[in-house]
């Protein structure tokens, strides 16, 4: 979630190499891979990559109830022809029963009576699913994104409000990848959003530089000593974005350098 992406392999691959490592293990580290594209939203990838792991305990009697179940019977009816096997598996099945995964099939099935143009039934499946995750609200929010997508993509329900109050939500908790989605697909739905918008209070010395919230964000974290490239990283921006930003930066405060920058930061910390 931090973006060590090399450091998750490392310990995803020690956990795999376990001589007594179950099927659900190896399961959950496909899972934990697929996460990392379903932050990115790339949802064909995550569907991909969570069949890889999922497959192998379909039919294994014994498996564990993994929340990970109802993602990928979501997952799969979001990209491909087949979401309605893992569903009709999904609802056979033993994980069917918890919580998190019958919400996640309700709002895949939400998807598919969208997609229907059962517009009424859509709207009780979603409804449902955030009922089934109101003690849930951060899995509740990562998928119910993927049906509000559908909803805005074939025109059913109302997901304008759902889609502002995870917005504000992503915002607050910095889920910036997340808070990205939720920005594209309310522009697709017609709606205005905040563009480039930081998650922290502009100090009134540097707003008076006009400096905006961003540009505090970037500002703090290249006084930390970070590249622009890990700036990028930890803020999910491209490296071009993050050296515009620092080009603004060192000419609306007039400083000299990056180290200049360090300096002015100090007083803000």
């Amino acid at each position: 979630m931090t973006g060590d992406i090399a450091g998750m392999s490392v310990l995803l691959d020690a956990a795999v190499a376990r001589a007594d490592a179950s099927p659900e293990v190896v399961t959950l580290a496909e899972a934990v891979r697929a996460l990392r594209a379903l932050m990115a939203h790339d949802l064909p990838r995550a569907s991909a990559q969570l069949d890889s792991g999922m497959e192998r305990l379909v039919g294994h009697g014994a498996a564990a109830p993994l929340i990970y179940w109802g993602l990928w019977a979501l997952l799969r009816t979001a990209v491909s022809d087949r979401g309605q096997q893992a569903r009709d598996y999904l609802r056979a099945a033993p994980a069917g029963m918890r919580n998190t995964n019958l919400a996640a099939l309700a709002y895949a099935d939400s998807i598919a009576a969208g997609r229907a143009g059962q517009d009424d039934v859509a709207s009780a499946h979603l409804a449902a699913a955030d009922a089934l995750l109101a003690g849930q609200p951060w899995w509740r929010r990562v998928l119910r994104l993927i049906a509000l997508e559908a909803a805005v993509v074939d025109s059913w329900g109302d997901p304008v409000p759902a889609l502002r109050a995870d917005l504000a939500a992503f915002e607050r908790d910095d889920e910036h990848q997340l808070a990205r989605t939720a920005r594209d697909l309310l522009r697709r739905a017609g709606e205005p959003t905040r563009r480039g918008r930081g998650s922290g209070p502009v100090p009134p010395a540097l707003r008076a530089l006009g400096i905006t919230s961003r540009e505090v964000d970037v500002l703090m974290l290249v006084a930390a000593g970070l590249t622009n490239a890990e700036v990028g990283e930890r803020l999910f921006l491209s490296r071009r974005t993050v050296e515009s930003h620092v080009a603004r930066l060192l000419a609306k405060t007039g400083a000299a350098s990056r180290v200049g920058l360090r300096t002015l930061a100090g007083p803000t910390s």
